[in-house]
């Protein structure tokens, strides 16, 4: 065998190889963060001043896992302050774990979802209201 056999079997094997690359890189699933990307960067200020107004509040908004159930727990002075509202389960790594429901608190204060539904992993829990025409925001993370 000469060089040049050597040069003609490097080549192929490097487009071979490159072939691969590119063919396992098509094939890889892409999930965006959010499909109205632009829209929500377009509406950032008011995510902002929704978090602004939030943090006029003196206590903090818990967010625990217990056996069976994710609990989010509002302090007494949040229960008067929210009119209607969001809670976004955001999942970084699988939009198709994402869980939107309306915020609604119960007699002590507290939303409460089955926690068992929940894939294990991280989730960012956004928490979005109105009350009296203010927007409100709140962002926290549940490991689970």
């Amino acid at each position: 065998m000469n060089w040049g056999h050597g040069v003609t079997a490097a080549f192929v094997l490097f487009a071979g190889y490159i072939l691969y690359l590119v063919t396992g890189c098509l094939n890889q699933e892409v999930g965006l963060v959010a499909e109205d990307y632009y829209a929500q960067e377009v509406a950032y200020q008011d995510r902002i001043e929704h978090r602004a107004n939030a943090q006029a509040f003196k206590e903090d908004i818990l967010v625990s896992r217990n056996a069976s159930q994710v609990v989010i727990d509002f302090p007494e002075e949040w229960h008067k302050a929210l009119e209607s509202g969001q809670v976004h389960f955001f999942r970084p790594s699988d939009n198709e774990l994402d869980v939107k429901l309306p915020l609604t608190l119960d007699q002590e204060g507290q939303f409460k979802v089955n926690g068992e539904s929940f894939v294990p992993g991280r989730y960012e829990v956004n928490l979005s209201w109105t009350y009296d025409g203010k927007g409100y925001f709140v962002k926290k993370d549940l490991f689970i």
